[in-house]
C-alpha cells in the first residue's frame, strides 16, 4: 500500500491472502482509511476522540438520526452534510462490501 486512499479502495480478503495479519484487522484498517478518505485531518481526529475510529463506526453512529445531530454538533459540520456522508456510505460499493464482510463475521455460528 502506498497510502490511505488505496488502502480504502481495497478488498479485505485479497488483503487477508497476501498479509500475516487476522481479517478483522485488516477490515478495521480499510475502515479508518476510509473515514480518512471522507473527512478532513481534523475531524478524523475529533472523531477518534468520540470513539468513533472508521467508516464502520461513522456509519453506525450517523445512522440514529439522534446521534447524527450530536455527531455534527461534536465535530462542527452541518448536520445535512453528515447526512450526506451516510448517503454516500450507503451507496458506495466499496463500504457496502466491507460493511458486510464484517456483517457476517460477527454473526454466531449455528
Amino acid at each position: 500500500m502506498t497510502n490511505s486512499e488505496v488502502l480504502a479502495c481495497q478488498n479485505p480478503f485479497i488483503l487477508w491472502l497476501r498479509l500475516p495479519y487476522e481479517l478483522l484487522l485488516i477490515i478495521d484498517w480499510i475502515s479508518q482509511a476510509q473515514l480518512c478518505r471522507l473527512m478532513r485531518d481534523e475531524h478524523v481526529a475529533q472523531l477518534r476522540r468520540t470513539g468513533i475510529c472508521g467508516s464502520l463506526d461513522f456509519f453506525t453512529i450517523a445512522s440514529s438520526p439522534t446521534a447524527r445531530q450530536v455527531l455534527s454538533q461534536t465535530i462542527g459540520l452541518p448536520a445535512d452534510l453528515v447526512e450526506a456522508i451516510l448517503q454516500s456510505l450507503q451507496t458506495d460499493p466499496i463500504f457496502l462490501r466491507l460493511a458486510e464482510v464484517q456483517d457476517a463475521l460477527r454473526k454466531p455460528v449455528n
